[in-house]
C-alpha cells in the first residue's frame, strides 16, 4: 500500500471510520467497505483491512490528525 501511494504521489490518507469497520451495531450487515470487499475478492476474503493494520506500519505512516469520524495519515519518506 505504501509503495503505491509514493508512486502517486500522495502524502496523506483518509481512513473513515465507517468504511474500516466490519460491523455496525454489532451485526453483520454485508453493507460495509470490508464485507464488501470479501465478496467481490475472494482470495483475499476475511484478511485484517489496511485500517486494521495501521498500527503495524508506524515507520511508514504517521498520525497528522483524527476526530471521530476520520483519521489522517502522512506517509513518511
Amino acid at each position: 500500500m505504501y509503495k503505491s501511494l509514493k508512486s502517486l504521489g500522495v502524502q496523506f490518507a483518509v481512513l473513515d471510520k465507517h468504511w474500516c469497520t466490519e460491523r455496525r451495531n454489532g451485526h453483520k450487515t454485508g453493507c460495509s467497505i470490508p464485507e464488501v470487499w470479501d465478496y467481490e475478492d475472494e482470495e483475499n476474503s476475511g484478511k485484517k483491512t489496511f485500517c486494521d493494520e495501521v498500527p503495524r506500519y508506524g515507520h511508514l505512516f504517521r498520525p497528522a490528525y483524527s476526530n471521530s469520524q476520520y483519521r489522517v495519515l502522512k506517509l513518511k519518506g
